[in-house]
Parts: C-alpha cells; structure tokens; sequence
C-alpha cells in the first residue's frame, strides 16, 4: 500500500521540473521584452522631434545579463543632427548602455559612432541624486 501524501510530493515534484524550467524561461523573456521596450520608449523620448521621421531604431537587450544595444540608423540626417542626437541620448540612456549611431557624414562618407554611457561616481551617488535643486 502507498502512502498518498508520498505520491502527492512525487508528483508535485515531477510537475516542478517539468514545467519549472519553461516557466523560468517565459520570465526571463518576459524581463527582457519589458527592458527593450522601455529602452526603446526612452530613445523616441529622447529623440529631437523635427527628424524623427529620418531614423530608425532598434534596440537588443542580453537574456541573462543588463546589457542593451540600440542601434540607431540616420543616413537622411546631416553631421550636425546626427551629434545632436548623440549628445541627447548619451545624456538620458541608464549607464551600461551601448550606442551604435551609422550615418553619414561630410561628402558622403559613412560613419559608425560607438557610445557606452557610463556613470560618473559623483553624479550617482545616492546623495547627489536627492540633493534638493534651489
């Protein structure tokens, strides 16, 4: 004769590692989707609003680890745009965060611009962070 409760467990131990690992997977995408789409929303946020009809952008978040990309393509935009640009995000995206500009520059010539924005000590300390501004 089996006990019930012994057979309870095992199954209750059987369904967990069946099931466990893709779950845990639906939640690491889940994470990931969730972090390059606030990323994403962050780049249109952080876009100037006369050529943004000019670019594009697509942004790749790590399944494991904080690490994002957004690559930004502006062939339609000129050299002073295209710094414009650069200055605003590089201000505004969470440290870490990696850049990849293409566009093209005086007389034709193609460029890519690679930024990662890091965070200066003094500027993330937690005390500078709520410092009141007057």
């Amino acid at each position: 004769m089996t006990n019930p409760a012994m057979e309870f467990s095992r199954l209750l131990l059987t369904a967990f590692f069946t099931v466990g690992p893709a779950v845990g997977v639906m939640l690491l995408l889940n994470a990931r989707d969730r972090r390059q789409e606030a990323l994403l929303e962050t780049m249109w946020y952080l876009s100037p609003r006369d050529f943004r009809h000019l670019i594009t952008i697509e942004v790749r978040c790590a399944l494991l680890s904080g690490r994002s990309v957004a690559e930004v393509d502006m062939w339609g935009c000129g050299r002073d745009e295209i710094w414009d640009a650069i200055a605003r995000w590089s201000a505004g995206l969470p440290p870490g965060f990696r850049l990849v500009v293409n566009g093209s520059m005086d007389r034709g010539l193609t460029a890519k611009f690679r930024i990662e924005t890091v965070c200066r000590p003094a500027f993330c300390s937690p005390q500078h962070a709520s410092a009141p501004a007057h």
